[in-house]
Order: C-alpha cells, then sequence, then structure tokens
C-alpha cells in the first residue's frame, strides 16, 4: 500500500520516519467521534426553479438557494448529546455557516434544543447560525 510506503520514508523536517513519530505521541482512536456520526451528509445544487432532489423525492427550498450548492443531512436518529458531542455539533454548524448555506430540520422545537444539547447557551448559538 502506498501509505506504508510514505510512513516508512525519512521525514524530511523531522528526521523520523512517521510510523516511528506515531508510535510515540500515543494517540488514541477517534472511537468517540464515531458515536456521533448517525446521519447521512451529500452536497445537492438547487436548481433554479427552487427544487433538490435527494433519496428519489424532490424537495422545494427557498428562492434564495436557486443555484447553491447545499449539504443535506438525513436519517438523524434521536441522540441527546453530552457536552463533547454537543461542541462537535456546534462547532460543525460554525464552521459550514462560515462557508455556505445551512437548512436544518428537526421534529423538535426551538424550545427543545437546549435540552437534546444539554445546554441552553449552546444550542441557541447553534440555532442563530442557520436562523
Amino acid at each position: 500500500m502506498w501509505c506504508e510506503k510514505k510512513n516508512r520514508r525519512i521525514h524530511g523536517t523531522s528526521g523520523e520516519r512517521p510510523i516511528d513519530r506515531l508510535k510515540k505521541e500515543n494517540l488514541k482512536p477517534p472511537s468517540a467521534l464515531d458515536k456521533y456520526q448517525n446521519f447521512l451528509e451529500e452536497a445537492r445544487k438547487v436548481h433554479k426553479d427552487g427544487f433538490l432532489s435527494f433519496d428519489g423525492v424532490r424537495y422545494g427550498v427557498p428562492w434564495q438557494y436557486s443555484g447553491k450548492e447545499v449539504v443535506i443531512r438525513a436519517k438523524v436518529v434521536y441522540l441527546q448529546l453530552d457536552g463533547y458531542g454537543s461542541n462537535l455539533f456546534f462547532q460543525l454548524i460554525s464552521a459550514r455557516y462560515e462557508k455556505g448555506s445551512i437548512i436544518l430540520t428537526s421534529n423538535k422545537g426551538f424550545g427543545e434544543w437546549g435540552e437534546l444539547m444539554g445546554d441552553p447557551v449552546l444550542a441557541t448559538a447553534v440555532l442563530d447560525r442557520p436562523i
């Protein structure tokens, strides 16, 4: 595999092989993140008529998004977020907010997001981005 070949070469800056350096760093696998990946995310372009197609269904979106690319998140299961998960979600929304449009759908009212995220202030900050 090409990655194995590259990891065995001496790095020009550190003077070490990346595979040896990795062992010294005692990194832990990002398994904690996996429990939050309960969604499907795909980019879609909104047609000039204000519709986009996703999973065999056409959805109407506000006309301001016509001709633009949006990110669709679907099949999210209800998940009570802990502090770490809430912060990850906030970072995701903040990063996407700076780069493009966001459309969020939820079966929970805005007032319930504080309980869902475990932090009403963070929930308000998250909801402030797309609204």
